[in-house]
């Protein structure tokens, strides 16, 4: 069970990285000048993306969390973030502009923060204490690192 959690949150980071990697490159060709980098204006952008991540994950919290699980159920809600995830995906390596990686990236990331995140610490309240502290600080921390670093 905690295997199988910690294969779908390497996925996602892994996932999450390439298109952050993607999202960095396209904002840097855009932003780029004869003389090198815009640095104001990458900063400029870098900020925009970071408070609509910041505004719509608040968003999300306050308006969609609840509602979602209420409505659909814990076992529908944790599908929303995956089928989302494969979309975005195929649509951004499809047609890779920078407004739809904005976009997309801003969206997903939102996603996990306040809406995947949060189901998946539900999935730890069936364990055990000692199995939830110690999985979950491993596949949390370690994993991540892990995943971000081969993403």
């Amino acid at each position: 069970y905690l295997h199988l959690v910690l294969l779908l949150s390497t996925v996602y980071e892994v996932t999450l990285t390439v298109l952050d990697y993607l999202l960095k490159l396209l904002s840097i060709r855009k932003y780029s000048t004869p003389t090198g980098v815009s640095v104001s204006s990458l900063t400029t952008f870098l900020g925009g993306y970071a408070a609509f991540v910041n505004l719509l994950s608040f968003l999300l919290s306050v308006f969609v969390f609840e509602r979602l699980l209420r409505r659909f159920g814990f076992k529908m809600s944790l599908t929303v973030y995956p089928c989302l995830l494969v979309f975005v995906t195929l649509l951004t390596f499809t047609s890779p502009s920078l407004w739809l990686v904005f976009v997309s990236m801003g969206l997903l990331k939102s996603l996990a923060y306040s809406v995947n995140d949060p189901l998946k610490e539900l999935l730890y309240g069936v364990t055990t204490n000692e199995v939830k502290f110690g999985c979950k600080s491993w596949i949390d921390v370690l994993g991540s690192r892990i995943a971000k670093g081969v993403g």
